[in-house]
């Protein structure tokens, strides 16, 4: 599933300038008057279809050529473009830069990426969908979702991202990922994913809506962080969507809410009958950071097999409220601890209204000296 996770914003600067070495670049254009001039269409393989400029001067217009990189951006014009895609497209990368772009995968159509691509980074707001069964998008390398930019994958739609997955769109759009309807994303293989910078978020929505991260390093350093730096971001995860996040190898963690110091104020809400954050391994709320919160409501649930409130960290919260709503920890030699050592403070477990932490036993100031306590049966769920 996945695995990696820095910040990714403001990588493209130059972007205009120049692709990737080992790739020729091509810009979305439709009109082979002198500049970048966006506008409308579909991405074709067809050689009759001239949509592209090989020079971010625009003028000259050719067919798209399979394995170059494929940018869309038009400086100085805000004037929003749909590009749709229907058919099988291969690039060295995806850039979605400057104008506000609309890419649309749908009605079985495959695009696949081999080296790392970019959503966003800009001033102007970039979108990107997958819409529809047997429309997939691939990437074999990392996908940064930047400033201002949002991916939506829903419909039986399938995002699939090898490298790197990085959600930092910031406040200028509600969720930077959104998976609804059916939607399913796999990041995955030697990477972290990372819902990071600053108030980004993500939106898991509705049954069949999956966000799976298998993580797969021989390391140690593979994880699902929210809030890796970076303050404000937010995870939901409502009406039957789901999370999975499954680690093999050196790694003995799962998910992390606030993993740096700095990381604060970060927020995950499993709500909704079916709604799950999985996680076979160690769960951290508050790992350095602090003021970060999960709630668990409305029959929502978080599954783990051991589980830290606040690690080095204060005031970090995980509420579970109302009936059928779970925060089960898993096994019978794996805790719940509460304050994991002798720096974190006023940290929170709340359970009200009928929601139910299950664990085989627990621990309040796991290194506080003379002041540590341990807690048995506050209920036992096989597993």
């Amino acid at each position: 599933m996945n695995r990696s996770c820095w910040l990714g914003i403001g990588v493209i600067a130059l972007g205009l300038l120049a692709g990737p070495a080992g790739a020729a670049t091509q810009y979305w254009d439709t009109a082979s008057t002198a500049g970048l001039q966006g506008g409308d269409g579909a991405w074709s393989t067809n050689v009759a279809d001239a949509r592209w400029s090989d020079s971010a001067a625009g003028s000259a217009l050719s067919a798209w050529t399979t394995g170059n990189d494929a940018w869309f951006s038009t400086p100085g014009d805000l004037v929003a473009s749909t590009v749709s895609l229907s058919n099988t497209v291969s690039v060295g990368a995806v850039r979605m830069t400057g104008s506000p772009y609309t890419l649309i995968v749908t009605n079985g159509g495959q695009l696949s990426a081999a080296t790392a691509s970019t959503v966003g980074n800009s001033p102007a707001t970039n979108q990107v969908r997958i819409t529809g069964v047997g429309s997939l998008w691939t990437n074999a390398s990392s996908l940064t979702i930047g400033n201002n930019a949002a991916v939506t994958v829903d419909t039986g739609g399938k995002l699939v991202i090898v490298g790197l997955t990085t959600v930092s769109s910031g406040t200028s759009v509600p969720y930077g990922l959104i998976i609804t309807n059916g939607g399913y994303v796999v990041c995955g293989v030697n990477f972290n994913t990372c819902i990071g910078g600053n108030a980004s978020r993500a939106l898991v929505t509705g049954p069949g809506s999956v966000w799976s991260n298998k993580l797969t390093d021989p390391g140690s350093s593979a994880f699902f962080r929210l809030g890796d730096s970076g303050s404000g971001n937010a995870l939901v995860i409502s009406n039957g969507g789901m999370v999975v996040v499954w680690t093999e190898g050196g790694s003995a963690y799962s998910s992390f809410l606030g993993y740096n110091p700095g990381a604060n104020s970060n927020t995950a809400i499993i709500t909704g009958s079916g709604s799950v954050w999985t996680n076979n391994r160690r769960f951290y709320v508050g790992n350095m950071g602090s003021y970060n919160s999960v709630t668990i409501a409305n029959g929502g649930a978080v599954y783990c097999s051991f589980g830290v409130i606040g690690y080095t960290a204060n005031s970090n919260t995980v509420t579970v409220a109302d009936t059928g709503s779970v925060w089960q920890i898993v096994g019978l030699s794996s805790p719940l601890v509460l304050g994991f050592s002798a720096n974190s403070r006023c940290n929170q477990l709340i359970i009200t209204n009928g929601g139910v932490v299950a664990a085989s036993w627990a621990l309040i100031g796991c290194n506080s000296g003379a002041n540590s306590k341990s807690l048995y049966g506050l209920e036992h769920v096989p597993a």
